[in-house]
């Protein structure tokens, strides 16, 4: 499970990122499992993050 800096960090590293592809799908995957999120249930990555987001800032 990633803590709290493990999740931010993550989250930054992709909202910086230039293509969603450019992070790998295990990372997501782990992201959305360490905030309660199926990664599986997005088949929108701008709703994904947007969910990630949100879930990330309820676990502060």
């Amino acid at each position: 499970m990633m803590n709290y800096t493990e999740r931010a960090d993550l989250i930054k590293k992709i909202d910086e990122s230039a293509n969603w592809s450019d992070i790998e799908p295990e990372e997501y995957e782990k992201l959305c499992e360490s905030l309660g999120l199926n990664y599986h249930d997005y088949d929108d990555p701008d709703m994904l993050f947007s969910a990630i987001v949100e879930a990330q800032a309820k676990s502060e």
